[in-house]
């Protein structure tokens, strides 16, 4: 009898002790599977771009990138030379197609580098670099669709559009200035700060008639007058050497018939800030860069508004 309890409890023993391995092993081969994804992860085998275009359907690539698969390989195929790494030994680069992406998301949403690195499994302190190297190659790539025109045949013709498009003739351009809003620079006392209480530069800009800008000046400090911020712009300097090229001259016949139209004409400059910052939303929120930093992220969102708008005419 006692020989028959022993045996029940070595039984008993053992079918626990078998319950407990298991236990123990379906545990282990879990924590293996969640080890292998956070490895695949780091390793970038999930790459953001690619998924992206993977996608044909579903408008995502445009909502991500702010513009469509053709606009965006036209780009990458100018910028990639200026922008591309190679492999080394000890790691794999990240690819011109990443880069560009990292960028233009940063620009369309203005999320942090923190939040960006989980996104695309890059470093923020590499984000930093990829950022404003990205936005000085789109700005050296798209040069010839932010210029100052050249001719007085090309000044005729944007004045021809505003009387077309908004009746009101004899205008080369509207003219406005924005105030793009910054962390406070290091050692800049109060050279950039504003009466409203923040620190800024300001973009003073013209557009033509169809909302695009013809001429930008970036970078001027924030608590300097719009007369003053007017008298420092190319513009204004080309102006007065009278180098601007402007069409001669010529009566304005029924000036109170034009009056009316003034205040649409004015407005062009005003709209196509807002589409601007609709777009690249970087601009709706104070920008945690350096001065010079923030005045590449700004001009290259220039470029590419013109980019985008001219490609899709």
């Amino acid at each position: 009898m006692a020989d028959s309890d022993s045996d029940g409890e070595l039984a008993a023993y053992f079918i626990i002790l078998s319950s407990v391995l298991k236990k123990k092993k379906k545990r282990k081969n879990q924590n293996d599977g969640h080890h292998n994804y956070i490895l695949t992860e780091e390793d970038n085998s999930i790459r953001i771009a690619q998924d992206l275009l993977a996608d044909k359907t579903s408008g995502f690539f445009k909502n991500f990138t702010r513009m469509s698969e053709e606009d965006f390989f036209l780009l990458l195929d100018c910028i990639k030379p200026r922008i591309e790494r190679q492999d080394t030994s000890h790691r794999k680069a990240i690819s011109a197609e990443e880069r560009l992406a990292l960028t233009l998301r940063f620009l369309a949403t203005a999320d942090s580098f923190t939040s960006l690195q989980y996104l695309f499994k890059v470093s923020k302190q590499l984000i930093s670099e990829i950022v404003p190297e990205v936005c000085q190659a789109i700005i050296e790539c798209l040069s010839d669709y932010v210029q100052v025109p050249s001719t007085e045949e090309k000044w005729a013709h944007i004045a021809q559009q505003f009387e077309n498009v908004w009746n009101f003739p004899k205008c080369v351009g509207a003219i406005d200035g924005k105030h793009i809003v910054l962390q406070a620079p290091i050692k800049s006392g109060s050279d950039y700060f504003i009466y409203k209480s923040h620190f800024s530069i300001v973009v003073m800009a013209t557009a033509d008639a169809d909302y695009n800008f013809t001429v930008v000046d970036i970078g001027c400090q924030g608590r300097i007058s719009d007369g003053g911020v007017f008298s420092n712009t190319i513009l204004s300097i080309k102006m007065d050497k009278q180098a601007l090229n402007l069409p001669q001259p010529s009566p304005l016949n029924g000036r109170e018939k034009w009056l009316p139209a003034l205040s649409r004409a004015r407005r062009i400059i005003e709209n196509t800030f807002d589409i601007l910052s609709s777009v690249f939303r970087v601009l709706r929120k104070p920008m945690l860069l350096e001065a010079e930093k923030a005045k590449l992220v700004v001009m290259a969102i220039v470029s590419l508004h013109n980019f985008t708008k001219k490609q899709n005419v």
